[in-house]
């Protein structure tokens, strides 16, 4: 029996679940869509990225709008 014609590989799960977590991000499952649409699902109610201690200097531009 075949295992039908996917459009993704646990390699390429394995390769977002290790993307989510070295953005800071602590993913607790995944999602695939019928169509090959992955999406990664985080805990925490808002899933923000953990910011770190360096300022990026474009914030400041930004701020003064």
């Amino acid at each position: 029996m075949s295992r039908g014609n996917y459009k993704f590989k646990q390699s390429d799960i394995v390769r977002a679940v290790k993307a989510a977590r070295a953005a800071g991000l602590d993913p607790r499952g995944f999602e695939i869509d019928p169509n090959g649409t992955l999406r990664i699902i985080v805990n925490g109610a808002d899933a923000q990225i953990k910011q770190t201690n360096s300022v990026n200097p474009w914030d400041r531009v930004l701020l003064k709008k």
